[in-house]
C-alpha cells in the first residue's frame, strides 16, 4: 500500500539535492539519491526524484514529485479546508511524497523524515489526507514524535 503527503509552500525555487540530503542525513537518515529527473544533484531545477536509504534499522526509498499547483487545486483545498494558511493561498509549489507503507500500513520513518526536511526547506504546510489534515512543521514533528 503506497503512502502520500503533500507539501505545499509559497516558494518558487525547490530546494537543492544537496540541501535535501544533507538535511536527511543531520536527521539519522543518511541517503542516496537513485534517478533525479528534470535535474542534476545540486541543480534546484528538478521536477521528480528518488531518494533511498539504506540504515540498519530501515531500506526504504520514497519518490519525491514537484508541481505547480493550478487556482483549481487551491479552490479545492479552499472547500475542503476552513482555514488555509498563506503557503496554499499563494501556493507556487506542491511537493507530493510517495512511499510503500510499512508492514502495519503505515508511513516509514524514512518517509516522514523526508517530508519534515522538504516541509523545512520550503517553509511548507503539510498535507497528510489519510490522517489530521493540514499541519505546520511543528504539528508535524509532533506527529512523527507520535507516529
Amino acid at each position: 500500500m503506497k503512502q502520500e503527503f503533500f507539501v505545499w509552500t509559497n516558494k518558487t525555487r525547490p530546494p537543492s539535492m544537496t540541501d535535501i540530503t544533507n538535511a536527511l542525513a543531520a536527521a539519522g537518515f543518511p541517503c542516496h539519491v537513485q534517478d533525479p529527473q528534470g535535474g542534476d544533484l545540486d541543480s534546484s531545477l528538478w521536477g521528480q526524484v528518488r531518494l533511498g536509504v539504506d540504515a540498519p534499522a530501515e531500506s526504504s526509498d520514497c519518490r519525491v514529485s514537484v508541481i505547480t499547483p493550478s487556482s483549481d487545486d487551491i479552490q479545492q483545498m479552499a472547500e475542503d479546508y476552513e482555514d488555509l494558511p498563506f503557503q496554499i493561498k499563494a501556493a507556487a509549489r506542491k511537493y507530493i511524497i510517495t512511499a510503500d507503507s510499512d508492514e502495519y500500513g503505515q508511513a516509514t520513518p524514512f518517509q516522514l523524515q523526508v517530508v519534515a526536511a522538504i516541509a523545512q526547506l520550503t517553509h511548507g504546510v503539510v498535507e497528510d489526507r489519510q490522517e489530521i489534515g493540514l499541519m505546520l512543521l511543528d504539528e508535524f514533528e509532533d506527529f512523527i514524535t507520535s507516529a
